[in-house]
């Protein structure tokens, strides 16, 4: 016999269960949007290097728990057998055509809103060797992390507690939100949504993490070529 621990109803088996993957889900995001809202919005944290790989290393630290607490349930998502080259390409020339969209479209929407474009990487230019931390912290950190996240622990269970389809929608829904940029959402959104696809269609994470990197990558190529080449 179990109960619900927060209302003491009874309930069956599988309700039980449903709750053991949803507690841990909502637990993380929490978390992880907590320490994004304090970095961005609280006069704790100002914007510096120091600040952002702080708040980087909280979240990655927090995804890394999760990731080891769950392991047995993630491992299949690991395995490289399931990583294809044909397919891999096909997303990579999709991320790269997207990226380069998303660079002008970003410009566009920069100087239409507040008449000048915002470079994230010159957080990085005042330090010596600004390409290689942005190469590190704009484009590897977030491949690994944000995916070991969106499309490991979150997908996984999502998917347990619904259905493929939902599960690749509310984890683009949630990758969107955690950005915490309404105008991102119209790019952030479809490139969930295709990370989310390829862990689905593949049941591999390798996907999402090497289009993540590639797709960042090509748009730090942009920034740095329209700062320093201009």
């Amino acid at each position: 016999m179990n109960f619900c621990p927060e209302c003491g109803v009874q309930v069956d088996n599988w309700s039980a269960q449903e709750l053991k993957w949803f507690y841990p889900l909502l637990i993380y995001f929490f978390l992880d949007f907590f320490v994004i809202c304090i970095y961005k919005y609280s006069s704790l944290m100002e914007e510096s290097l120091g600040n952002m790989l702080f708040a980087d290393g909280i979240i990655s630290t927090i995804t890394l728990i999760f990731v080891v607490l769950y392991h047995s349930d993630l491992a299949p998502v690991f395995r490289l057998e399931r990583l294809k080259i044909i397919p891999l390409a096909r997303m990579l020339a999709l991320l790269v055509a997207g990226a380069v969209a998303v660079n002008f479209l970003t410009n566009y929407i920069s100087q239409l809103l507040y008449q000048e474009i915002y470079y994230y990487t010159l957080i990085f230019t005042d330090y010596p060797y600004p390409v290689f931390y942005s190469i590190l912290f704009v484009c590897l950190q977030p491949a690994i992390f944000e995916e070991l996240a969106f499309r490991g622990f979150l997908f996984t269970y999502v998917e347990k507690l619904s259905s493929p389809k939902t599960a690749i929608l509310v984890t683009s829904l949630l990758f969107g939100i955690i950005h915490l940029d309404p105008i991102a959402l119209i790019w952030l959104l479809p490139l969930g949504y295709i990370f989310g696809y390829f862990r689905y269609k593949y049941q591999s994470i390798w996907y999402g993490v090497i289009g993540h990197f590639v797709y960042n990558l090509v748009i730090l190529i942009f920034e740095f070529k329209e700062l320093y080449f201009s």
